[in-house]
């Protein structure tokens, strides 16, 4: 059914046994009907995108014994209390169950620890987008065939459960904008399977537990939170990384390791806004698929390394408010893909190249740095002879 603004008359009669019923993308308002309560036959139920409102029917699950799916998103289904979340215990009647999702809609409170009672053939449970509070449920930890566990951007608080150690099939746990806070459980690296860890804009703080290393990650965002410490060595041996590794806006300290080489297959690193020193490796160069780096408002020390000249994919380099000192390698003249070459407010000094990306004024953004002179017009530097020229009194 699409396009419709209402249930059509008899609608209940007309299917008394669906086996399929969706009813998205379509102008649908009110409340959902009872007649799915005794759809007994029913084994997916799919509803998107529509302006239905209300509660979830208590008795959905009561009668479907086959009910495999469930979908219900985008929509304006509320739950305010406990009453209102008691779908959630019939549908631990549904033995088959496997797939739960109530994105975007109005749900408040507290998940209910009956969700941990669901059946233990779930593979994806997503709650993402609501306003959801309280900490997540222990028990979600007993629903061990869980693939995709998503609750990104509610209200959630307290910490990560270290039950979710036990799910060794999930592929990806993004729990990012909510409010949670304490460390990373070390169960977390019994997750073998796992893909994707987004924990991005939370309270979490401690260090990084380098037991992560375990997982075959593919991203990893752990930005905008509060972490300490060193970056772990261990996660510069995850080879799996492609996606991108995020730790901006933390508090994390120490160096950029060696081994970042390691991380040949990643297309992104960001690692802005934090307390990272000492010196940018040469061998980042060993990132060859990258396409983004940041570690701006760092206090990185030293010079801008020749090697990142050979980052030939490069599209963005930001290397901004740090303390680097030398002068701008020529080669970085080289990366002619590159739309955003930021070396702003550092200590660089000498002539600017002008070879290469160093042509394009809108692309180069080098201010804030007192020793450079030359360059093209645009950049609007003293001129290298003046500079050159000068002795000390």
């Amino acid at each position: 059914m699409s396009s419709c603004s209402g249930f059509p008359p008899n609608t209940g009669s007309k299917l008394s046994k669906p086996r399929v019923l969706v009813l998205s993308d379509n102008q649908f308002q009110g409340v959902l009907p009872i007649f799915l309560c005794n759809a007994s036959m029913l084994q997916d139920l799919e509803i998107v995108a529509t302006y239905l409102s209300g509660t979830i029917l208590r008795c959905l699950g009561t009668y479907q014994k086959d009910l495999s799916i469930v979908l219900i998103a985008e929509n304006q289904f509320e739950a305010t209390n406990s009453a209102n979340w008691a779908f959630l215990a019939s549908l631990t009647n549904c033995s088959n169950l496997r797939k739960i999702c109530l994105d975007s809609n109005k749900f408040e409170g507290v998940i209910p620890n009956s969700v941990g009672n669901l059946s233990t053939r779930m593979e994806f449970l997503s709650i993402e987008d609501n306003k959801i509070t309280r900490s997540i449920p222990e028990g979600i930890g007993n629903l061990t065939n869980l693939v995709d566990l998503d609750m990104d951007n509610n209200i959630l608080v307290g910490a990560i459960p270290a039950s979710l150690g036990k799910l060794k099939k999930l592929n990806r746990l993004p729990l990012s904008k909510n409010a949670m806070s304490r460390s990373i459980p070390v169960a977390l690296g019994n997750l073998t399977e796992l893909n994707e860890l987004i924990l991005g804009a939370n309270a979490i703080s401690g260090s990084i537990p380098p037991s992560l290393d375990t997982c075959p990650l593919e991203v990893l965002d752990l930005s905008h939170n509060n972490f300490s410490g060193s970056i772990p060595r261990e996660l510069f041996s995850i080879s799996t990384l492609s996606g991108s590794m995020d730790h901006a806006h933390n508090s994390l300290s120490g160096t950029l390791p060696s081994e970042v080489e390691n991380l040949r297959n990643l297309n992104e690193i960001d690692f802005s806004n934090n307390m990272i020193s000492i010196e940018i490796p040469d061998s980042i160069s060993g990132c060859e698929s990258l396409v983004y780096l940041n570690l701006s408002r760092n206090f990185l020390q030293g010079t801008v390394p020749l090697s990142i000249g050979n980052l030939r994919g490069l599209l963005r380099l930001d290397l901004s408010y740090n303390n680097l000192s030398g002068t701008i390698p020529e080669i970085l003249g080289r990366l002619i893909g590159i739309y955003s070459l930021n070396l702003s407010f550092n200590k660089l000094k000498g002539e600017g190249p002008r070879d290469g990306v160093f042509r394009n004024a809108t692309v180069v953004l080098i201010t804030g740095n007192d020793g450079l002179c030359g360059g093209i017009p645009q950049l609007k530097f003293p001129p290298y002879s003046n500079h050159s020229t000068m002795k000390p009194s």
